[in-house]
């Protein structure tokens, strides 16, 4: 770490590390790495030894357009993509990021509204023995189903 860069305990076991200043992009993720080694470094106290790990997201901002809130927000989204990878990650915040967390929460909210309002159906595959639960949406309906062998055989039947 360098003199002008801070570090933050934002909550928790979570802390927030600004970085001003640095020298080009693939900096951030350097130091980060460094950061994840540095921790993952056995700690001793008395006679216990304790180990840490670290999962970090870096988010880059260039210039006073680039709010904290925001930032923090995508370094938040970058470190949990790190968690779900593994201990002693790094990730980079991309659009990729943002883009897979806006399409999970527009499916979480289209099922709320399918629940509501009974869109699905549930229909048991006497073949197979077994049971599917179909979801039929609005759009789904408009346009051709696609050809699915097991139900336009007839083998599946509406649960009654």
């Amino acid at each position: 770490m360098r003199p002008s860069d801070t570090v933050a305990r934002f909550g928790g076991d979570e802390f927030v590390v600004v970085l001003p200043d640095l020298a080009y992009d693939g900096e951030a993720m350097l130091i980060a790495e460094r950061l994840v080694e540095s921790l993952s470094r056995p700690y001793r106290i008395g006679q216990h030894e304790l180990h840490l790990s670290a999962s970090i997201g870096v988010s880059l901002g260039q210039g006073a357009e680039h709010r904290a809130q925001v930032l923090i927000q995508q370094a938040d989204m970058a470190m949990y993509k790190a968690k779900r990878r593994g201990r002693r990650t790094c990730e980079l915040f991309t659009q990729d990021i943002n883009d897979k967390l806006a399409s999970r929460m527009q499916l979480r909210h289209d099922l709320e509204v399918a629940l509501g309002a009974q869109q699905f159906e549930l229909y048991y595959g006497a073949c197979q023995h077994s049971w599917h639960m179909k979801w039929f949406r609005l759009f789904k309906i408009l346009l051709p189903a696609a050809p699915d062998p097991v139900r336009d055989s007839g083998a599946l039947h509406p649960a009654s």
